[in-house]
Formats: C-alpha cells, structure tokens, sequence
C-alpha cells in the first residue's frame, strides 16, 4: 500500500509537470537545517534563540543608557537654574521649602540611577555571554574572547605602555589602575558620582543659605555679617559633595555584580573554541 501511494504521488506531481526529485531534494536539506539549530529542550542555546536573545539584550542596554541620559539632563538643568537664581531672590523660606524638595528629588534619581546602573551591568555582561556562546571574531588584543563587550576595554594607558603583568591583568579580567582625569579615575560610575554629589550639593547650599539667611528670633544674636551665609553655605554643601560623591563610589565598589555561571564537563569541551 505505503509503494502505490508513493507511485499515486509521484504520478499526480509528474502530471502537474513538477520535478518531485529535486522537491525531495530540497526537503531533505531543509530538514537537515532545522535539525542543526535544534537543541535539547530549555537549553536555549540555538543559534536563532541567541541571536534573538542578543538582539533583544542589546535593545535593554540602549533603553538604560537612555534612561540614565535623560535623568542626567533633568538634573544638571535644575540644579543649575536653582542655584543660579534662588539665593538672590525670594525669602529665605522659599529657598528652604525647594531646597528640600529638590534634594528629595534628585535622591530619589540617585537611587534609580544605582539600581539603573545595575541593570546596565548585567545586561552589557549577558549581552558579553551569548557573544561567547555564539563565536565571534576577535579584532583587538584586549579581552579573552571577541565581540563588542568581550572587547570593551577599560580606561587604562595604552597596550604598548602596560607591562606585561598588566597585561596580563587585563586579558585575565584583574583589577588594573584607570587613567585619571584631575584626580578622577575615568570610570562610568566615577563620573555619575560627580554629577550626582554636586547635584545633592547644590540643593543643601540653597537650604543652608536659607537657613542661614533667617533673621535671629527675637534678636537674640546679631545677625550675620553680609556674605558670610555663602561662604558658610557652600562649605556645608561641598561636605554634602563629598559624603554623597563617596557614597556613590561606595556602592558602585560593594554592589552585587553578575559573573560567568560554572561549566560542567560538558560545557567546557563545548565552548572550548570560544
């Protein structure tokens, strides 16, 4: 029965004028194809899956890089206005009410931004795993394995300049000393430190001035000699840079990162070439 059906079959497509040993042909190569992206179920490993899955985490790290520009641009506008304009203008209530607001403000940004830069990590570090996973080319000295963030290199001399346990260090992924900028390592982190303590700086020189701008209750000492509540101010609000500038950098040194997960056997001997 199974041979006259396939004869019935061949019969009708050579009616039709179709050519049924080069539509086998095709078939079986199709077959063949999908069977080499196929993987073992929940592996994810396919080439297709990981292409896609790439795409998707690149499209994650753009989406936080934009978020983190945005909220860079909202708060160094602000401030900058603010300070310019309240402490000579308006009552000294006025400046204490937004002070206060403004710094609850951007402390708020500043967590987000923590946790954002988090999120940037991790992506940037899954968006370095399936660039392992799927072999890319290597094109510079740096990194152990190719690709756009299996590539990315730190702000250090340049490669002629290092020696050659530093090096070492930097293909190996070991801590190596940054290139700095007045003092400042040039680090992503380093830099939001910045911005963000001068930010939170600025709001506490518009409350200290306010502050200090109030008159004595009941005269009860002399006021202030004039320009003494900015001087005083913006001694308070560089402490403030400083504790939130150091902050910054704490939690960017002790937070949770991603790292690779452990190999099998097994998995060893398959990214071997990676």
């Amino acid at each position: 029965m199974a041979d006259q059906s396939t004869t019935e079959t061949r019969s009708a497509a050579d009616g039709l004028g179709l050519d049924y040993p080069k539509i086998e042909a095709m078939v079986s190569q199709l077959a063949n194809a999908i069977s080499q992206t196929k993987t073992p179920p929940g592996s994810g490993d396919g080439p297709i899956t990981l292409r896609a899955d790439y795409q998707i985490t690149m499209e994650v790290v753009k989406l936080l890089s934009d978020i983190r520009f945005r909220c860079l641009v909202f708060v160094t506008a602000i401030i900058t206005i603010a300070t310019a304009l309240l402490p000579g203008t308006g009552d000294s209530g006025t400046r204490i009410i937004l002070g206060f607001v403004g710094f609850l403000a951007t402390l708020g940004i500043t967590v987000y931004e923590l946790r954002n830069s988090q999120l940037y990590e991790a992506a940037c570090h899954r968006a370095k795993m399936i660039e392992g996973r799927l072999g890319m080319e290597k094109f510079s000295k740096y990194g152990n394995q190719g690709g756009l963030f299996g590539e990315r290199p730190k702000y250090t001399k340049r490669w002629k300049d290092l020696s050659s346990e530093e090096q070492t260090n930097l293909n190996t992924g070991k801590d190596v000393p940054l290139m700095s900028f007045w003092l400042v390592p040039v680090k992503h982190d380093h830099g939001l430190a910045c911005i963000y303590g001068a930010a939170l700086g600025g709001w506490v020189y518009l409350i200290a001035n306010g502050l200090l701008s109030l008159a004595p209750p009941g005269n009860m000492w002399p006021p202030a000699p004039a320009g003494w509540p900015r001087i005083i101010s913006a001694v308070i609000a560089f402490l403030a840079f400083l504790i939130s500038a150091g902050r910054f950098v704490y939690h960017d040194r002790v937070r949770f990162r991603p790292e690779p997960p452990e190999k099998t056997s097994d998995q060893i001997g398959d990214d071997g070439g990676h």
